[in-house]
């Protein structure tokens, strides 16, 4: 064996190695997207439960007590409300960023299937960019009060 051919052995070995790299890095990509994707509707979950039993609090104690509201109390509520409602328009963006498609019909689609209420699918449409390949570009809908 010459030295030629340790060489040419050594390429394709090392050609050979770099395409199942490729393929298993391939795999990771595509399962990073997928958690990516499943942590995104989570977050949405998440924020849209929290966001609505903020808003229930709010609306409770304005009910319990409205002959005698604390202001302190109605105003930390509210801005933990203002919180939460910042926390899912994030959500949203993050929904619009891991998916693969992010339409109007796609948005419909979860509308259909009961995973994004009626009520909600105007924060979808909001985040919708029309012209873009995968919707990757979004704009910002998060727009926190300012702190006291």
């Amino acid at each position: 064996m010459t030295l030629n051919d340790l060489l040419e052995y050594s390429g394709w070995l090392i050609g050979l190695a770099g395409f199942v790299y490729a393929i298993y890095a391939n795999r990771e990509a595509s399962r990073l997207k997928d958690l990516a994707r499943a942590e995104a509707w989570n977050l949405y979950q998440a924020a849209n439960v929290a966001c609505g039993t903020t808003q229930g609090a709010l609306k409770m104690y304005k009910a319990k007590h409205a002959s005698n509201l604390d202001g302190d109390v109605v105003e930390q509520l509210a801005k933990a409300d203002a919180l939460t409602l910042g926390v899912f328009h994030d959500a949203v963006r993050h929904v619009q960023v891991a998916e693969p498609r992010f339409d109007s019909k796609t948005i419909d689609a979860w509308v259909s299937a009961g995973k994004v209420s009626l009520d909600h699918r105007v924060n979808f449409v909001r985040v919708m960019v029309e012209d873009a390949p995968n919707q990757a570009k979004s704009v910002s809908v998060h727009n926190p009060a300012p702190s006291r």
